[in-house]
This record gives C-alpha cells, sequence and structure tokens, in this order.
C-alpha cells in the first residue's frame, strides 16, 4: 500500500481551493447587475454646443448648464436630434 506524499496532497488542496475562488471571484456575473441607484443630485459632464468644451458640469436637478469656457448657458439635459428618417 502506498502513502499519498503530504506536501503533494495539501497542494493540490490549495489548488482546488485557488481554482475555486478564482472562479467565485473573478468572473463576471452570469446576469447582468443591476446599475447602482444614486440617492439625490449628481453630476453629470456634458459638451458645450457652442464652444466644445468637454467637460461642462452640471447637476442631475438642474434645468440649464453653463459653460466655464464660453460662458454659453444652455438646456438640460440637451435635446436630442431627431433620428433622420431614410428616404426612398
Amino acid at each position: 500500500m502506498t502513502q499519498e506524499n503530504p506536501a503533494l496532497s495539501r497542494l493540490n488542496e490549495f489548488r482546488r481551493w485557488l481554482y475555486n475562488w478564482i472562479t467565485k471571484t473573478l468572473r463576471p456575473p452570469q446576469t447582468p447587475a443591476e446599475p447602482p441607484r444614486v440617492e439625490g443630485p449628481y453630476p453629470d459632464y456634458v459638451t458645450c454646443p457652442r464652444c466644445g468644451e468637454l467637460e461642462v458640469e452640471v447637476w442631475s436637478h438642474e434645468k440649464a448648464g453653463r459653460c466655464h469656457r464660453c460662458g454659453q448657458t444652455f438646456e438640460y439635459p440637451l435635446p436630442r436630434p431627431e433620428q433622420s428618417k431614410p428616404t426612398h
């Protein structure tokens, strides 16, 4: 009867633990996660429609934003351009 090497046994046990830890911890969840709920106002960063400044901070509860670069006041949220329908 052969006796199992204790060091090899501990190594195999560690490998099983490591495999289980990696598969549970590092794999993305199978179902899409729900976005976190935000309580209260939060900042949004938009592009100025006049000068193109990329980081104009507008808070979610505000109805208008003001560019710190050119001073332009604009409606918030920015109106989305209407999608043009293809004509055939």
